[in-house]
């Protein structure tokens, strides 16, 4: 199986800051609208403030403490994007397609944005490792 029959749609792309109020203020500044107020994802420890920027959202992520796999991504000179989000319209079955494309999920939470269930797994494209997280919409969520 590919990786691409488990992308549905593109839910919005994680940018990895240092400094979320600052970041924030870049992007509002470059014409993007927040969605909703900046909230600890105390599972992931990160502090994260979504918004959208022409017609894409994207999720500002910032660590919360030096262990954060953020700050990890940050203290190697990472920084800007660094996952893309996908709609998937069921996890419970997830773990074996992702299996059966070469893929390890690798983190699974409930207390993604909006409360909405997520899961992170990583590919292997060629050598570089590729961060997808994957999120459960609700059934009645419209596509956007």
């Amino acid at each position: 199986m590919s990786i691409g029959a488990l992308f549905e749609r593109v839910h919005h792309v994680g940018v990895a800051v240092r400094d979320l109020p600052a970041a924030t203020a870049w992007f509002v500044a470059q014409g993007a609208v927040l969605v909703g107020d900046p909230y600890a994802d105390l599972a992931q420890d990160v502090d994260v403030q979504m918004l959208e920027l022409a017609g894409l959202r994207h999720e500002l992520v910032a660590p919360r403490s030096p262990s954060s796999a953020v700050a990890r991504v940050l203290a190697r000179g990472g920084g800007g994007a660094y996952h893309v989000a996908y709609a998937h319209a069921d996890l419970a079955e997830l773990d074996e397609r992702v299996r059966a494309a070469g893929g390890l999920v690798v983190s699974r939470t409930t207390h993604g944005w909006g409360g909405l269930e997520v899961a992170f797994a990583v590919f292997d494209a060629s050598g570089t490792p590729y961060l997808a997280e994957f999120v459960a919409l609700p059934p009645a969520s419209p596509p956007r």
